[in-house]
C-alpha cells in the first residue's frame, strides 16, 4: 500500500502477505523543489538500505549513495554536457564515458548502440575486457512499438499490443517450445483499466500460471496498492 502527503508525492509504502501482516516498509523524502532526496527500505526491525540523491541546479542527478545494512556502500556520480546529456558516469569507482550522435547515445561504458533511420535502437553490443561481445537486437513496427528482442543467450522475446497501443503480452518463443520445463516463465500477459496497468500474469512454458499481480488505483491513476499472488496461494 502507498501513502502520500498533501502535495501528492509518495511518502511511504508497505509490503505485506495475504493476511496483511507487514513484511517491510519503504520511506521517501523530498526537498522543497519536489525532488526525491532519500529512500529507505525497512524490514520489520531495521533499515536494510538507505539511498540518498543529490542534484545540480538543472535538477539533474549528480550523485546516488546507497548505504546497505549488510554490505559496503555503493556510490554513483554523474557529469553532464551543456545539452544536459550524461557525459560520464562513475559507479563504484568505475568510470564510463558516454558518446552521442544526433542526440542518440552511441557508447556508454562497455556498451555500444546502433539505430535505424527513425532513431530507434536496433542493436546493443556489450564488450567487457576478457569476455566475448554480447549482442542484443531489437525490432520495431511502424508505430514505434517494440516487437521483438533477441538476447545474447539465444532467447527471443516477442511483444503484442491492442488497438490502443497498449502492450497485452510478451512471449519467449524459445522457452515456450520446451513445454516440459514447468519452472521457466515463458509469457507475461497484461490487463489495462483505461491507460493504467491493472494486472499482469506470468505463465510457465506449459501454460500454467506462475504469478499474478494487480494494481489498485484511486481516481484512475493514483496508485494505492499492488497485490501479488503466486499460483499455489
Amino acid at each position: 500500500a502507498w501513502q502520500r502527503p498533501g502535495a501528492e508525492r509518495l511518502a511511504g509504502s508497505h509490503e505485506s502477505v495475504a493476511s496483511w501482516r507487514p513484511l517491510g516498509e519503504h520511506r521517501y523524502a523530498w526537498d522543497k523543489s519536489g525532488r526525491l532526496t532519500g529512500h529507505e527500505m525497512w524490514s520489520k526491525t531495521r533499515s536494510e538500505q538507505e539511498t540518498r540523491y543529490r542534484y545540480d541546479n538543472r535538477d539533474q542527478i549528480t550523485s546516488v549513495l546507497r548505504l546497505n545494512a549488510d554490505g559496503p556502500a555503493q556510490e554513483e556520480r554523474y557529469r553532464y554536457t551543456v545539452n544536459e546529456q550524461i557525459a560520464e558516469s562513475r559507479i563504484n569507482g568505475i568510470l564510463s564515458q558516454h558518446d552521442y550522435r544526433n542526440e542518440c547515445v552511441t557508447q556508454a561504458g562497455d556498451s555500444r548502440y546502433e539505430y535505424d533511420t527513425c532513431g530507434r535502437v536496433i542493436k546493443r553490443t556489450e564488450q567487457k575486457r576478457g569476455f566475448r561481445p554480447q549482442e542484443w537486437r531489437y525490432r520495431w513496427d511502424d508505430f514505434d512499438r517494440l516487437r521483438e528482442v533477441k538476447t545474447p543467450d539465444g532467447e527471443v522475446w516477442q511483444y503484442r499490443y491492442d488497438a490502443f497501443g497498449r502492450r497485452t503480452a510478451k512471449r519467449n518463443i524459445i522457452r515456450a517450445a520446451w513445454k516440459q520445463n514447468h519452472h521457466t516463465v515463458s509469457e507475461v500477459r497484461y490487463q489495462w483499466l483505461g491507460m493504467a496497468l491493472s494486472a499482469s500474469e506470468k505463465r510457465y512454458a506449459d501454460g500454467s500460471p506462475a504469478l499474478r499481480e494487480q494494481w489498485h488505483y484511486r481516481g484512475g491513476f493514483e496508485l494505492l496498492a499492488k497485490e501479488a499472488r503466486a499460483a499455489n496461494d
